[in-house]
């Protein structure tokens, strides 16, 4: 399963969303990755994301399997509405 979301490159707002995205990850029975969604689907790791070009915008996929991928995207899902809504342009 995955969801593709739209962020606002502000690499202080996505290195903390990456460290929340992996808590998650241990609380479900599941593995996630956060990939590039434009560039062929790379996992990108937290240097990565803080790298990443400030003023942009980049499309990212989360992907989780396991028996609890669906109830951990919706985690995701909801973290993002209600805890990094200045960092999401939209959630796809």
């Amino acid at each position: 399963m995955k969801l593709n979301i739209t962020v606002f490159n502000k690499p202080e707002v996505l290195a903390g969303f990456f460290v929340e995205v992996m808590k998650i990850a241990e609380f479900f029975r599941c593995r996630m990755a956060i990939a590039n969604g434009t560039e062929g689907g790379a996992s990108l790791d937290p240097l990565e994301l803080w790298m990443m070009k400030q003023g942009k915008t980049t499309e990212l996929e989360i992907v989780a399997t396991g028996p609890d991928s669906q109830k951990a995207l919706e985690a995701v899902r909801s973290l993002m509405v209600h805890r990094y809504t200045e960092g999401v342009y939209q959630l796809n």
